[in-house]
C-alpha cells in the first residue's frame, strides 16, 4: 500500500515527513488493493473509511448551494437540500442549527455535509451541530471572507473554501490563460482530455465524460 498523502486541518500534506504522527481526524489518501486496505483498517484503531455511498447533505440554498446540487447530480450523486425556506431545490425546510432537522435529513449516513450559508458566524455553528451529531462525516464549508478560514477549521471543517480566494484564483488563471487552479499549496485542478477512460471505471477514481478529470486514492479516516 502507498500513502499518497494526509489532510489535516483543511491542507494536503504531500509526501509525508519521516516520523509524521497521525492524529485523530487526519484523512489519508492511499493507493491499495482492497484487502490491504482493511488490513490496514485493522492495524489502525478507530481508523474508518469514508464513505462513498448515500447522498450528500447540502446546507443552503443560496446561489452556492444550488450549484451544489446541480453539480452532483449531473454527476449521479443524490443529494438533500435544507434551506429554512420552501422552494423548487428544497428538499427539508427548517433551520440547520436545529439538531431535529438535521437528524430528520440523515446527517449521520451521508457521504459528506456542504455547508453553503451567507454568513460565517451561522457556518461556524453548523460545523460544530454537524461534528457533534456526526464526527466521522466529512464537512466542506463555504467561506466568505478568508479571515474566519482558521475559526471554521477549528470548528471542525475537514475542508473550508473562501469564496473571494477561489473566485480570485479562477478569475486569474483565465486572464493569464492558464489550464491550472492552485487551490492549495499541494493541490492544484487542472483541465485535461478524460477521452478513453469514460469507459473503464477504477475503485477510488472518479471519472467523467466532461473535460473535467478528479483522481484520487482511497481515502481512510484516523
Amino acid at each position: 500500500m502507498t500513502v499518497i498523502g494526509l489532510w489535516a486541518g483543511g491542507k494536503l500534506i504531500a509526501p509525508l515527513p519521516r516520523g509524521f504522527r497521525f492524529e485523530a481526524g487526519n484523512i489519508l489518501i492511499l493507493v491499495r488493493a482492497p484487502e490491504s486496505l482493511q488490513k490496514f483498517m485493522d492495524a489502525c484503531a478507530g481508523a474508518q473509511r469514508l464513505r462513498r455511498h448515500g447522498a450528500f447533505l447540502v446546507c443552503g440554498a443560496g446561489e452556492v448551494g444550488r450549484k451544489v446540487v446541480e453539480l452532483l447530480n449531473d454527476a449521479g450523486e443524490e443529494t438533500v437540500l435544507i434551506d429554512n425556506r420552501p422552494g423548487p431545490w428544497v428538499d427539508i425546510v427548517g433551520n440547520v442549527l436545529d439538531t431535529k432537522v438535521l437528524k430528520d435529513a440523515g446527517v449521520a449516513n451521508v457521504q459528506a455535509v456542504v455547508v453553503a450559508l451567507s454568513a460565517d458566524t451561522t457556518t461556524l455553528f453548523s460545523t460544530v451541530i454537524v461534528k457533534d451529531l456526526a464526527p466521522d462525516v466529512p464537512v466542506i464549508a463555504r467561506v466568505n471572507s478568508a479571515e474566519n478560514l482558521d475559526r471554521i477549521y477549528a470548528a471542525g471543517a475537514d475542508f473550508a473554501l473562501s469564496i473571494s480566494q477561489v473566485s480570485g484564483q479562477i478569475l486569474a488563471a483565465r486572464l493569464l490563460g492558464k489550464q491550472a487552479v492552485a487551490v492549495d499549496a499541494e493541490l492544484r485542478v487542472v483541465k485535461v482530455s478524460a477521452r478513453g477512460l469514460e469507459d473503464h471505471p477504477t475503485d477510488g477514481f472518479a471519472h467523467s465524460r466532461k473535460n473535467w478529470l478528479l483522481g484520487g486514492g482511497g481515502g481512510a479516516r484516523r
